[in-house]
């Protein structure tokens, strides 16, 4: 719906996240190479994309919506990093690579569409024993969440968990947890804040009922995390594939 891709297409990043929880991350991919090789799967605009190529990784992005692909190339270039990003249009759950082209796999906020399960399974593949995965969840963060924020919730992330279960699915894909950590206030605010402004702008381009619907779902969305966002989060996972498989 063209109401939503105004939305979208004016953000920073399509989900929670900051720069400063992606360096943390990267920093937690303990003996990876100084200059790694990534591969940011559903990469959006490129939020985790350039502050990684800033960091001196030669980053594969990949992404399914043909306008963000061109905005992590304008945004490569514009920081300076075009040549340490390879922005490409590819669906995440079939991708052409060679076994082990990559030292980590990156996904933030883009996992949950195919199954983190299913996504932990695929991507253990592309990269050697000894490689890295980093990517999030939401998670529930509570066990008595209350019925309203469980049923707002039921509807887009029908499996959504705990952290324990968010671990799990991604060990059954023969990764070893490393680190985890919970995305901060922060990474909430620069997702919300932007979307709340970009919605207002929606409203009075597209004025029509069925656009004026979509865009409610989100302001909702916003509500909900305002009133009970101790109840859930974002949880940042880094796992290794390991060394020695049977």
């Amino acid at each position: 719906m063209a109401a939503l891709f105004d939305v979208y297409e004016s953000l920073v990043r399509c989900a929670p996240g900051d720069d400063a929880s992606t360096l943390r991350a990267l920093a937690a991919c303990a003996g990876a190479p100084g200059a790694p090789r990534i591969i940011d799967l559903g990469s959006g605009p490129g939020p985790a994309t350039i502050p990684l190529a800033r960091a001196g990784a030669h980053v594969t992005a990949i992404e399914l919506h043909g306008p963000f692909v061109a905005e992590v190339r304008r945004r490569a270039a514009a920081a300076g990093v075009g040549d340490r990003v390879d922005a490409r249009e590819g669906d995440m759950a079939n991708l052409p690579f060679e076994d082990g082209a990559f030292d980590i796999v990156w996904s933030e906020g883009a996992a949950y569409s195919i199954g983190v399960d299913r996504a932990a399974a695929l991507w253990l593949r592309l990269v050697p024993p000894g490689g890295w995965l980093v990517l999030t969840e939401l998670c529930w963060r509570v066990d008595d969440a209350p019925a309203e924020v469980r049923a707002h919730w039921s509807g887009d992330y029908p499996s959504m968990g705990d952290v324990a279960t968010f671990e799990a699915r991604v060990a059954a894909g023969g990764w070893q947890i490393v680190d985890g950590f919970w995305l901060p206030q922060s990474a909430w605010d620069a997702y919300y804040d932007p979307m709340r402004d970009a919605l207002a702008r929606a409203r009075t381009a597209h004025p029509d009922p069925a656009s004026q619907a979509a865009l409610d779902a989100l302001d909702r969305e916003i509500a909900v995390y305002d009133t009970f966002g101790a109840t859930y989060g974002y949880r940042l996972l880094v796992a290794r594939r390991p060394t020695e498989e049977r």
